[in-house]
């Protein structure tokens, strides 16, 4: 397996600082979080400003709800590579969670400035956008808010194939949206939708 042949790799080189975090990376697929950190800690050890190490760390730090340390861990990449894709769609997944939908539109913002056609940025960003429009104040506000988060659902249709499960259910909302339904039942909804998503990624 890939695990046992980086294993055996790190084994061999124990200053290699790749070869540990793929070992981490792979781990970290196979759901061995503690096995995971140990790699992705040893790469940084030797290479203290590796920023997909520190990413792929932080995502075993949330994947442990360790969402303060995982917090640290993205920061750590974006001060060693400042446009790391990965870092900054992570972050922005994290932000989400916490509740942070500004934070998290940011950083979700730096992924599409990279990649137009990321696809569970688009639906990460309608999240986070249907989470302020929930709680503006201003009627005005809520309609741009709203009007932006059909956008990021529009470009996710356009991407995708219709006949997608994931699609299917995004047009639902998408619809919901444009009929001017519950901006906290959208963003609820569009957030178990990329929470499956993401884990059919990984």
């Amino acid at each position: 397996t890939a695990e046992r042949e980086y294993s055996k790799a790190a084994a061999m080189d124990e200053e290699h600082p790749r070869v540990h975090k793929l070992l981490g990376s792979v781990r970290y697929a196979l759901g061995n979080y503690e096995g995971a950190a140990e790699a992705l800690e040893r790469a940084l050890k030797n290479v203290p400003d590796f920023a997909d190490a520190w990413t792929d760390l932080g995502c075993v730090r949330r994947a442990v709800g360790n969402g303060k340390d995982a917090v640290r861990c993205f920061k750590m990449a974006l001060a060693s590579e400042p446009a790391n894709l990965e870092a900054h769609y992570n972050m922005g997944v994290l932000m989400r969670e916490m509740s942070k939908p500004k934070e998290s539109i940011h950083h979700y913002d730096c992924v599409l400035e990279q990649d137009l056609e990321h696809s569970l940025a688009l639906l990460g960003k309608a999240v986070a956008l249907s989470m302020l429009a929930d709680g503006a104040k201003s009627k005005d506000l809520v309609v741009a808010l709203r009007k932006d988060a059909a956008a990021c659902l529009r470009r996710f249709l356009e991407l995708c194939d219709p006949d997608d499960p994931l699609a299917i259910e995004v047009r639902k909302l998408y619809d919901m949206i444009r009929a001017d339904g519950s901006s906290r039942q959208i963003s609820n909804q569009l957030s178990l939708l990329i929470d499956d998503a993401e884990a059919a990624q990984r």
